[in-house]
């Protein structure tokens, strides 16, 4: 992908990539505006806002001829020392100098369709500093008689030869049958040359300080290394004029403290360049040294060998000196934090840390390291800001959240002021313990832990509309929400839940306005259809009756009319009534039945009226005369609509009535009128439907299906129940069921 593409596809992953690239990255435009940038280039340079908008060539660290570069090269590296102290963007408190690496490249088009340069900056680390020139040695020449000189040569370790003026060995003092570093046997090594001996590079070290030694007469020394078995020895010759002729050449081992001055260099280097400050104190709490940092940062200086600490710090004196040491008796090291302040009366937040070490000429020493931790401050600061927001946003959100750590038990860190209204609990009181411990004999626990282990298997888990009963009793309908945290460190069960109950009911009742507005619509598609067909009948017999020639056609047509107008005013009859009793609106009037003079009537009714090939009879068997105290009219209108659909649906067989009287319950004694038939049956999946407005198993039989509908709720008026028992094409049985008076 080329940065400068202008396909929407690139330049979208382009801008995807360069959040997530951790090199500082930003696009300048022509003119060296900065257009865009990464989150990387905001925390390289310590700035608290973005950088677009801001000039890179007014930048006072740019030169002229850098900023020539990027208009005439399509591409260079280049490093530079950048000064903090020049800009106005960084707020942060950091080290005022370092050095960066930029690379640059010139784009076609920089974000906004124009040319402009992509830079790339790297930061590097500031110079090393000079090292201190190292220590000049000197030594006064020596004299000693040559048997001075036998005597010390018996008694000290040190290899003395005696080379003459044309470096040739002529006499060698040792202990041992061999001679130290050479490794060379002494009859080997008389009247050899140097050079014969030692390697080029260090017979010529030696041959210098011999010539040096004749040439001033005086003793000179020079360092050398020698690689032996594999490990480098480090060695001191000290060349001492003998006579006119020769010198005495005294060789020393200097490994040892060779190693250690150079080890001890590198540590002075090392103190005197971290940005620690680092100091030692004795045990009145003086500092007696003092690295070069603190001293240039503090301005110290020695008075009476030691540095003014009261300066900087008020730690270093009376009690809390005295509480320092003490701590350190028991302890490894003791931390504290102090404000130092600097030159410039400016006071720094410091974190310091102390040693005690034992010192067998002075005693007890201190070491301390002081850390600058002002960014550290600024971003607990910061943090405590933000979790101050946070704790006030998610107490205010109608959300409950609690958060639990998965390795300590699934016990609770974090409950949010909703989470504690709901439950009933105080933040005190939960933090650290279970959902076993919030909840103790309940199954609520155990039904928790289970969606938190689908949590951490599925990384989330949800539940919505769970009834949940709140400790106080109340029903609630909430959602819920398991969320797993994969933190390596510390994993972590977010749970987020709340309460829709009236949401939910605020749906359940759409729902049924819904429905009601189905049924409406549905109720008036029905009845228009059921009111036409038999006022189309009127009306077309009505036209008819008019030009009948006979009587008998006449008679006909005033037959149908009539039967058409009964048909419409008892649909009618049946919406008023229906209307009646879904306002809660009907009017009942209950009197003393005889159930058999009711059948009698109802088969009076209706005998002759069956279809043919179908028998109509009213069987009371053996079962006496009994009363209800019902409503007569009403409880004969169901029975109506349960013969209409019996004889409608029963082309051969027959159709009975009959009632019987139930003692099961001497207390509570019922009646069971029965309609039976031999028809087509019901369908046992049609059981709740069969009760429903307009439903019909047939959808072209006649009638508007209202039947069933009216006779269930009007037993349910009048403090009975109706059911049925059939089977598809094995006949129907309805049942009512009312209390005996």
């Amino acid at each position: 992908m080329h940065i400068g593409d202008n396909n929407s596809n690139n330049i979208n992953s382009w801008n995807s990539y360069f959040e997530f690239i951790p090199c500082a990255m930003l696009t300048l435009d022509a003119g060296g505006i900065v257009t865009q940038c990464n989150p990387a280039c905001l925390e390289l340079f310590c700035s608290e806002k973005s950088l677009v908008g801001y000039s890179l060539f007014n930048d006072p660290n740019f030169t002229p001829s850098l900023i020539a570069r990027f208009r005439t090269e399509s591409g260079f590296t280049v490093s530079l020392p950048y000064d903090f102290a020049k800009v106005p963007y960084s707020t942060c408190f950091r080290q005022k100098l370092i050095h960066i690496t930029l690379k640059v490249k010139f784009l076609q088009d920089s974000g906004n369709g124009a040319p402009g340069y992509f830079v790339c900056i790297t930061e590097g680390a500031l110079p090393e500093a000079e090292k201190s020139p190292k220590k000049v040695y000197s030594s006064d020449a020596l004299s000693f008689t040559k048997e001075e000189l036998l005597k010390i040569a018996e008694l000290i370790p040190d290899l003395i030869f005696v080379v003459d003026k044309d470096l040739y060995y002529r006499k060698t003092f040792a202990y041992g049958s061999k001679l130290g570093h050479l490794y060379i046997p002494e009859d080997q090594l008389l009247n050899k040359h140097v050079t014969e001996v030692l390697p080029a590079k260090q017979a010529r070290l030696i041959m210098l300080a011999i010539q040096a030694a004749f040439k001033r007469n005086k003793s000179t020394k020079v360092k050398y290394s020698l690689h032996i078995d594999g490990i480098d020895q480090f060695y001191m010759a000290r060349v001492i004029p003998f006579n006119d002729t020769s010198v005495f050449m005294m060789v020393q081992c200097i490994t040892d403290s060779y190693v250690s001055e150079m080890n001890v260099q590198m540590l002075s280097y090392a103190v005197n360049h971290t940005n620690e400050k680092i100091m030692m104190l004795d045990d009145s709490g003086a500092v007696v040294y003092a690295s070069n940092r603190l001293k240039t940062k503090y301005g110290l200086k020695k008075t009476n060998n030691n540095y003014p600490s009261a300066l900087f710090s008020n730690l270093f004196q009376g009690e809390s000196w005295e509480l320092i040491k003490k701590q350190l008796e028991t302890s490894e090291f003791v931390k504290v934090e102090d404000m130092f302040t600097n030159m410039e009366g400016i006071k720094s937040p410091m974190e310091l840390y102390f040693y005690k070490v034992l010192d067998i000429v002075k005693g007890n020493m201190y070491w301390c390291f002081a850390r600058n931790i002002t960014e550290r401050h600024t971003y607990r600061k910061e943090i405590e800001g933000v979790n101050k927001l946070m704790t006030t946003i998610l107490d205010s959100l109608p959300l409950a959240i609690g958060v639990k750590s998965v390795r300590d038990d699934f016990r609770y860190v974090y409950f949010n002021a909703e989470a504690k209204r709901v439950l009933h609990q105080i933040t005190e009181e939960v933090v650290g313990k279970t959902d076993f411990d919030l909840f103790p004999g309940s199954d609520f626990p155990y039904q928790v832990r289970t969606k938190d282990m689908l949590a951490i298997e599925k990384g989330i888990y949800s539940e919505y509309a769970v009834p949940f009963t709140g400790p106080d009793g109340a029903e609630h309908i909430m959602n819920r929400l398991h969320i797993y945290v994969n933190n390596p460190d510390n994993p972590q069960i977010v749970s987020v839940f709340w309460d829709v109950t009236e949401q939910h009911n605020n749906q359940v009742e759409l729902i049924k306005e819904r429905e009601k507005n189905s049924l409406k619509s549905a109720f008036l598609s029905n009845i228009s259809h059921e009111i036409r067909t038999p006022l189309n009948a009127i009306t077309g017999f009505s036209e008819l009756i008019c030009e009948a020639e006979t009587l008998d056609e006449k008679s006909a047509y005033k037959q149908q009319i009539g039967e058409n107008n009964e048909r419409l005013l008892n649909l009618i009859d049946d919406m008023l009534l229906m209307s009646e009793i879904d306002s809660d609106m009907a009017e009942l009037s209950f009197t003393r039945v005889p159930v058999k003079t009711l059948c009698n009537n109802l088969f009076n009714r209706f005998s002759g009226k069956e279809p043919q090939g179908v028998t109509f009879t009213f069987d009371s068997g053996d079962s006496p005369e009994c009363i209800l105290l019902t409503d007569e009219l009403m409880l004969e209108r169901v029975f109506i609509y349960l013969l209409e659909n019996a004889f409608k649906f029963t082309s051969r067989g027959a159709v009975t009535l009959s009632y019987q009287i139930n003692t099961e319950h001497e207390t509570c004694k019922t009646v069971v009128l029965t309609v039976s038939d031999t028809g087509i049956g019901i369908d046992p999946a049609y059981s709740e439907q069969i009760y429903e407005q307009f439903f019909k198993i047939e959808k072209y039989s006649q009638g508007p299906g209202l039947g069933l509908t009216l006779a269930k709720r009007i037993m349910h008026l009048l403090g009975g129940s109706i059911w049925f028992e059939s089977r598809e094409g094995g006949g129907t049985l309805f049942h009512a069921k009312l209390p005996l008076s």
